[in-house]
């Protein structure tokens, strides 16, 4: 399997065997900023996006984690 490029618009979330849009998880990682900071409010704004947009995520002690709405 070749590695993935860092701009590629996709990528697979450790929950489930799916491809996550580039946009999901880029408001994921900036939530997880927001989380790590203890700034929950914005943190908070980011996971609505995320739901809003068809996706939930998780915290875990390994990270969040991603799956798509059914």
């Amino acid at each position: 399997m070749l590695p993935r490029r860092k701009d590629e618009s996709h990528r697979k979330s450790a929950k489930e065997d799916i491809q996550i849009p580039f946009v999901v998880q880029s408001l994921v990682d900036n939530r997880e900023k927001y989380r790590i900071n203890k700034q929950f409010i914005q943190s908070d704004g980011l996971r609505k996006e995320i739901n809003d947009l068809g996706y939930d995520v998780e915290d875990t002690p390994d990270g969040p984690k991603i799956w798509k709405k059914i």
